[in-house]
């Protein structure tokens, strides 16, 4: 089990993250940026995502919002679109509630379910 651990951080660690545009919302106190992701097999999940973006921008993952991840069958890129607010406080405040539920959020946590 060890070792497919390893072969997926090798799969992932080739991921590479492309900045296309970013639009600072300052009423909602956050960045609003679309970004490319390419060099992946499988389309890469919102926490992955989260921690390639937390590298490219100044944020933390706790402030990251992932909106949308858009990849195309056999393209072997996405487009992901997300929001980066500003601290922890405008998160709470301005944050979609169902999409933050997601992702767990602190170490340890569950993503909660979505109800179908």
């Amino acid at each position: 089990m060890a070792s497919s651990a390893a072969a997926l951080v090798k799969v992932f660690s080739k991921m590479q993250l492309e900045i296309i545009s970013q639009f600072d919302n300052k009423l909602l106190e956050r960045v609003e940026v679309t970004c490319r992701v390419t060099g992946f097999q499988a389309t890469p999940s919102r926490p992955e995502v989260m921690a390639e973006l937390a590298k490219k921008v100044s944020g933390t993952k706790d402030c990251i919002l992932i909106t949308e991840v858009d990849g195309g069958y056999g393209k072997g890129e996405a487009l992901v679109r997300a929001q980066v607010y500003s601290s922890p406080e405008a998160f709470k405040a301005f944050g979609h509630k169902k999409l933050a539920g997601r992702v767990p959020r602190k170490a340890g946590g569950e993503a909660k379910p979505a109800k179908k």
